[in-house]
């Protein structure tokens, strides 16, 4: 089926295969609750919520998988027992998730997009969005609790250079210096 398709298509359709697979499932929920009584019509709503719900992080994946490029960038990235490397010919990199103290899509004036990953001893691995395996970046992160996803979407949807945070660690209350409101 390969040679029957070409690459772009191939790696749109690849792309999209969860959003796709979630309109499959939703219809399917949608088919059920319609066509049926009583507790299996019920089932078939639950069907076409969860169906739903994959189609909107299939679309937000999608998205920013278009959005990084389809150009191959510099370097290569691996994620191993929750940490993310970056290794290119000349230099690399690697970070912790849990040693994570923010996460950021950074785009540069020449439209690029890159990770900005920043441990909380404060070193920072600058990831090109487009380098080989960037896209497993997100699915890595996100077991990052409060990850803004609206952020990424921002981020896809900008014009212009920019600094799109989507995670910062929580401070502990005990933790928060200055003045404290008054109760």
């Amino acid at each position: 089926m390969s040679n029957f398709l070409r690459p772009e298509a191939v790696r749109t359709i690849k792309r999209w295969t969860q959003a796709i697979v979630g309109v499959a499932v939703t219809v399917f929920g949608l088919w059920v609750f319609v066509s049926t009584f009583g507790f299996v019509k019920w089932f078939g709503a639950g069907v076409a919520v969860l169906g739903l719900s994959i189609m909107i992080e299939g679309t937000r994946r999608a998205r920013l998988a278009a959005r990084m490029g389809s150009e191959i960038g510099v370097g290569m990235v691996d994620i191993d027992e929750r940490q993310i490397s970056w290794l290119t010919a000349e230099w690399g990199g690697a970070v912790s998730i849990d040693q994570l103290a923010s996460v950021a899509i950074r785009i540069d004036e020449n439209d690029d997009m890159f990770w900005q990953l920043t441990q909380k001893d404060g070193e920072r691995l600058t990831i090109p969005a487009n380098a080989t395996g960037a896209e497993e970046i997100m699915d890595a992160l996100s077991a990052l609790p409060s990850l803004n996803y609206d952020a990424a979407v921002s981020a896809i949807n900008s014009k212009g250079a920019g600094v799109y945070v989507l995670w910062r660690t929580p401070i502990p209350h005990n933790e928060i210096r200055g003045p404290r409101p008054l109760t």
